[in-house]
């Protein structure tokens, strides 16, 4: 296909199933929308554009890969077993029969998984110029009323000169009256910025429609400034507003995922713990620093240790916060937080 210097998607949806370039702008208007292919077996499809100059996503616009996931290697075929990816989907009979955490956190571009309903799918933009969203970029699971197991949120990965407007990226897991699906991914690099802007970021583990405790676990955002530069960004981990707390020593936001994540990628990644959430480490890991922000987050060791390349700071949280179990959190200069 040869496109347009400014194209402009105004009342169709525009399948973008191969990686494409743009020359100029793009615009989804009102009405518009970029899509994908749902995936099943394979993971065929995906969204992958750069734009050389200015993405507009104005309000009523959408680039949308929901329920475009596939039915990943990772995923578990017990029935009622959630589907995960940033985040664990819950289990429906044993810790045991969980599905694995995939992929990167900095540079997400896996989709999410299927199960009995469908994960969401992938999503990167390359936009040379600047970013304004008003409407909506999501890879969000199926959201269903139905009573078996949920797929996970996919992966939108948005490298951008800067970014403006007050809407949405959103890679939510499943939602239905069965177990909750595991949040998606999100990153979202700055260039020639340091604002967000008013933009939502949403990888939320999957609502539990029946209020029975068994919401997903959220996903990751990987937010990056200018300053910052590659490597140096936050991962925020935040999912509702709820209090339930049924088995999240097991259904947690696993760093680093179980499979496929690149070794060392959270070196210089500052760990900000901001609400609703349980973040569990699956091996030793070294950071660049951590915030537990409230009393509704928890991270949980489990065993491993977690070094720091930040002098101790009394504002990074409480060690009521923190579930050591044998785990340690080591400073730069040697201090150490430790319970046994």
């Amino acid at each position: 296909m040869v496109f347009p210097g400014n194209l402009v998607v105004d009342g169709y949806c525009l399948m973008m199933d191969t990686p494409a370039q743009l020359p100029g702008s793009l615009t989804v208007s009102d009405g518009g929308k970029i899509s994908h292919s749902r995936n099943v077996q394979k993971n065929d499809w995906k969204i992958d554009l750069t734009i050389a100059d200015n993405l507009t996503v104005a309000a009523g616009g959408r680039i949308s890969a929901d329920q475009s996931g596939f039915n990943s290697p990772y995923r578990n075929t017990t029935r009622y077993n959630a589907a995960s990816h940033g985040g664990r989907g819950h289990w429906a009979t044993s810790p045991a029969t969980l599905s694995g955490t995939y992929g990167s956190v900095l540079r997400p571009v896996q989709p999410g998984s299927h199960a009995t309903y469908y994960g969401g799918g992938a999503i990167k933009l390359n936009v040379g110029g600047t970013t304004t969203l008003q409407g909506e970029i999501t890879a969000k699971a199926q959201q269903i009323d139905g009573n078996e197991s949920n797929g996970s949120g996919g992966s939108i990965w948005l490298t951008t000169g800067g970014i403006a407007g007050n809407g949405v990226l959103d890679a939510t897991g499943g939602r239905s009256r069965g177990n909750g699906g595991g949040g998606g991914r999100i990153s979202v690099m700055l260039k020639k910025s340091d604002s967000f802007g008013s933009v939502v970021m949403k990888a939320y583990g999957g609502e539990d429609y029946w209020s029975t405790r068994t919401y997903g676990a959220a996903g990751t955002i990987y937010r990056q400034t200018a300053t910052q530069g590659d490597g140096g960004g936050d991962l925020v981990v935040s999912t509702y507003p709820h209090n339930y707390t049924n088995n999240w020593d097991t259904v947690y936001t696993e760093i680093p995922a179980q499979y496929e994540a690149p070794a060392g990628e959270l070196l210089g990644v500052t760990l900000c713990g901001l609400t609703n959430c349980v973040i569990g480490l699956s091996s030793d890991l070294r950071m660049k620093d951590l915030y537990l922000m409230r009393d509704d987050v928890k991270l949980r060791l489990n065993g491993h240790t977690l070094w720091l390349d930040a002098y101790y700071h009394p504002d990074w949280g409480d060690e009521s916060r923190v579930v050591y179990d044998g785990g340690e959190i080591i400073w730069k200069g040697g201090t150490v937080i430790i319970v046994r």
